[in-house]
């Protein structure tokens, strides 16, 4: 690949945790074939206390949108979190089967968990048992 592919992804990565409204979600989900997403309340303190580490695990792992949802808007009323030690990361699959097009991320909130899951979703070709 060309160098400039490498710092186009880098700045793409910079820019990852953008809050997006519905509309937005679904043009980045039509823009890339795998999308990781922070879901979250309106001033959740565990998801801005964790937005830094998934910038950084965007930035090591730049093959995939990252961004950040505020479920409380219009047209997120179907996403519900699952309690306090649900961290709301989600990974979205344009182009996997119909079952595993949204997984949930279960494990803990650090960087290396986080960042683990993150390339096997990268990895993940919508066959087999997904990340």
């Amino acid at each position: 690949l060309p160098y400039w592919f490498g710092v186009l992804t880098q700045a793409v990565a910079a820019l990852a945790l953008r809050e997006l409204d519905a509309n937005a979600m679904r043009e980045l989900i039509m823009q890339r074939d795998k999308v990781v997403l922070l879901m979250h309340e309106p001033g959740c303190p565990k998801a801005k206390q964790f937005a830094p580490t998934l910038d950084e695990v965007a930035e090591a792992v730049p093959g995939l949108g990252y961004a950040q949802v505020d479920i409380s808007q219009p047209g997120f009323h179907k996403w519900r979190l699952g309690g306090p030690q649900n961290l709301g990361l989600r990974a979205f699959f344009r182009n996997a089967p119909p079952q595993y097009r949204v997984l949930e991320y279960v494990g803990p909130p650090t960087r290396e968990s986080v960042e683990a899951w993150c390339r096997a979703v990268y990895a993940w070709d919508g066959s087999g048992t997904p990340p």
